[in-house]
């Protein structure tokens, strides 16, 4: 799929913190998925609110956990962080430090997987992918983040 990254640009998102290639991936099974609840769709902006209080903040839809799932990764347009998002609790989590580490941590996790030819996202998820993932984006690892957990739960 593509993502829009001209319109996210005009929206104040740093280049940087975007892929240069349009193509992004829709899913990699275990992991991300775009098939999102109902009401949703990948790339629709949300408003987060709280006991029925509309806050300041909006984020990206970029897809969920599972599909259907409803923890969801998000982009900060004004950070340009990706961030994992509960819509019942309004928690976050940092995921990656952009949109741009993101795709590629789902990109070369992909990759993995194919070359492996396993049907599970757990044969790419070893300590060599760690590694390599940590020196894309050191900040992903950082202690409450997300991909720890995911390597935690998931990790050969």
């Amino acid at each position: 799929m593509q993502y829009p990254r001209e319109a996210w640009l005009a929206k104040g998102i740093s280049a940087a913190a975007l892929p240069d290639d349009l193509d992004v991936p829709d899913g990699i099974p275990g992991l991300y998925s775009t098939v999102l609840p109902e009401g949703l769709t990948v790339f629709d902006q949300i408003q987060v609110s709280a006991d029925g209080t509309d806050l300041d903040v909006r984020f990206i839809v970029l897809g969920a956990v599972e599909p259907g799932s409803s923890l969801l990764y998000v982009l900060d347009p004004g950070t340009g962080e990706v961030l994992q998002f509960d819509p019942s609790n309004v928690a976050v989590r940092g995921v990656n430090s952009s949109y741009r580490w993101f795709v590629e941590f789902l990109r070369r996790i992909g990759a993995a997987v194919e070359a492996t030819g396993a049907a599970d996202v757990r044969a790419a998820l070893n300590r060599g992918m760690r590694f390599t993932l940590r020196a894309v984006d050191e900040r992903a690892f950082e202690a409450d983040a997300w991909w720890p957990k995911v390597f935690g739960t998931l990790g050969s």
